[in-house]
């Protein structure tokens, strides 16, 4: 029998209110650091666009901060979108963001 063991946090859709005490919320278009803008890029395919959505440096903004102590430890991420950009873009980086995909995974749960 194999046994695979995730330990990457998990990151589930929703809002506010589903967050509990081991919960960060991450949330679209908000301030501060547990926040993300939805990028407009440039031309489709640029460098400088392709390497990194927002949604990939919010995510691995949350997992140097709470390396550092900067935010409480966390168990669970809750995103908070407002657009469904700002939901393929979370989406996208949980799948194609090197740092995302490495240290989160969207919770098949939702």
């Amino acid at each position: 029998m194999s046994f695979r063991l995730d330990a990457r946090v998990p990151v589930v859709f929703g809002s506010p209110d589903m967050a509990g005490p081991d919960d960060v919320l991450l949330f679209e278009g908000g301030e501060g650091l547990a926040s993300f803008e939805v990028d407009q890029g440039h031309a489709p395919g640029c460098a400088c666009c392709t390497a990194r959505r927002a949604g990939g440096r919010a995510l691995a903004a949350l997992v140097q901060a709470r390396a550092r102590g900067q935010v409480a430890f966390f168990r669970r991420v809750v995103v908070v979108v407002a657009s469904a950009a700002g939901r393929a873009d979370i989406t996208a980086a949980l799948r194609d963001d090197p740092v995302a995909s490495g240290c989160f995974r969207l919770d098949v749960g939702e």
